[in-house]
């Protein structure tokens, strides 16, 4: 099963995603802005991610420069 990182602040399209990916069989962390989502990407190990670009806190752009940096092969 395939790990998926979520970062989406907007409530309710993140949980039809969610539930849209497992349908799927994928298995989907879900965080509500960039800053929660390279934490959480920090402790834990992830097949794809797939980030809003407009966010709190951190948007999907500076939070993938920064995943990359990271793990490039995420």
């Amino acid at each position: 099963m395939k790990k998926v990182l979520l970062a989406e602040d907007d409530t309710d399209f993140a949980s039809v995603l969610k539930q849209y990916l497992e349908l799927y069989q994928y298995e989907i962390t879900w965080a509500e802005n960039g800053e929660e989502a390279l934490r959480i990407f920090q402790i834990e190990s992830f097949d794809i991610c797939v980030f809003d670009v407009m966010m709190p806190k951190m948007d999907g752009f500076t939070l993938a420069e920064k995943i990359i940096k990271i793990n490039p092969e995420v």
